[in-house]
């Protein structure tokens, strides 16, 4: 492209005495730059790597203790053998069931010891005793 036409005009156009800032009185300054817009922008700031959430540990738990069946056995009667063992007689509802020191009633007790005046048996897991008196002022209904 030829400029010399447009520079040529150049020395009649100032002759005419045109200013520039008058043609622009009127009008509000340009704010400074905040920064030079020929030199390249920073790159930008780089994202925030986020730490991965700490695992939660829950503490182990205690399984609480459940309460033992209810030992609904009644004592009848008991026999005593010559060499010293004992047997008992119990009324569950309306089964009588004969038992012995160290027998298992209905998975849930075992008797631990049989004498003259009680019973005691114990829920395996729980380890919960129930003494059974053998009196019977001590069962009646």
């Amino acid at each position: 492209m030829n400029l010399a036409p447009l520079i040529g005009l150049l020395p009649s156009f100032l002759a005419l005495g045109v200013d520039a800032r008058a043609n622009n009185a009127g009008r509000t300054a340009w704010p400074p730059a905040r920064t030079d817009p020929f030199w390249p922008a920073p790159p930008p700031a780089p994202k925030p790597v986020l730490a991965p959430p700490a695992p939660v540990i829950a503490a182990p738990t205690v399984p609480a203790r459940s309460a033992a069946p209810p030992f609904d056995y009644r004592y009848l009667g008991s026999f005593a053998h010559a060499d010293g063992s004992r047997v008992v007689f119990l009324l569950k509802g309306d089964r009588v069931i004969s038992a012995r020191a160290g027998q298992t009633l209905d998975g849930n007790y075992v008797i631990d010891t049989i004498d003259e005046t009680r019973i005691t048996v114990r829920h395996p897991e729980l380890d919960q005793p129930v003494v059974l008196r053998t009196d019977r002022s001590a069962n009646a209904p």
